[in-house]
C-alpha cells in the first residue's frame, strides 16, 4: 500500500475488545426478518423465506445450525435487542472516531485471525465481526498465501457510504499486488470464446 502512495498509520480503537466480547451478533435478530423481506420483493425468486430454504436442504450442511438458529432468533421488538443497537452505536462511534483522528480513508486488517479452516468446518478468528457489529461498509481482498496454499485475506473498512472508495481503495490493492488465483480446480479458459 505504501508502495502505491499509501499513507500507513498504526491505530488503536480504545475499548475495542470490550466492545467485541460478546460479538454483539445483532444479524441473529435480523437476518431471518431482513431476509423474508428482501425474498418477497423478488417474486421470481425460487424460495420465500428463510424457512423455505430450510425446508428445501439446498444449503451447505457446515451452516444448517447456523440457519436454524436465525430461523428461531428472537424478535426485534425485545430489550436485548434494542441494547444490542446500542452498543452498535457505541462500536461504530468508537471507530469513526479513530479515523477522523487519524483522517483515515479505511481501516485495514487481516480477515481472519488464523489460517482458514478447511470447507465445512467451523471458522474460527473472524475480523468481519467489525463490519457486521458496526454497521460500516467493508470489502475483502486477497493478500496471498500462506506456506500450504490457503488463501489469506485483507479486509477494508471504511465510513458509511464509502463504498466506492472502498471499491477503488480494493481495486488498487489488487492490480498492484496481483495475489488472486483461481483455485486449482478452476478449468482453464484456453480457447474460450
Amino acid at each position: 500500500m505504501e508502495q502505491q502512495g499509501a499513507e500507513v498509520v498504526e491505530v488503536t480503537i480504545p475499548g475495542l475488545d470490550e466492545l467485541l466480547a460478546d460479538r454483539l451478533l445483532v444479524a441473529e435478530y435480523e437476518t431471518r426478518d431482513d431476509l423474508n423481506a428482501y425474498l418477497t420483493q423478488h417474486p421470481s425468486a425460487p424460495v420465500r423465506s428463510l424457512k423455505e430454504i430450510l425446508d428445501s436442504g439446498n444449503y451447505h450442511p457446515a451452516i444448517e445450525s447456523r440457519l436454524r438458529q436465525r430461523q428461531e432468533s428472537p424478535s426485534t421488538e425485545t430489550q436485548e435487542y434494542l441494547e444490542l443497537l446500542l452498543k452498535r452505536m457505541t462500536l461504530k462511534r468508537a471507530i469513526l472516531l479513530v479515523m477522523a483522528e487519524h483522517d483515515l480513508d479505511a481501516l485495514a486488517y487481516p480477515t481472519i485471525r488464523r489460517v482458514a479452516a478447511p470447507i465445512g468446518e467451523n471458522q474460527g478468528g473472524s475480523n468481519g465481526c467489525f463490519s457486521a457489529n458496526s454497521g460500516l461498509p467493508a470489502i475483502t481482498v486477497p493478500a496471498g498465501f500462506t506456506d500450504e496454499g490457503l488463501a489469506v485475506g485483507l479486509e477494508l473498512l471504511g465510513r458509511a457510504w464509502s463504498e466506492g472508495r472502498l471499491i477503488g481503495l480494493a481495486y488498487a490493492y489488487e492490480q498492484a499486488t496481483q495475489h488472486r488465483r483461481s483455485p486449482t480446480s478452476t478449468p482453464s479458459l484456453s480457447g474460450a470464446r
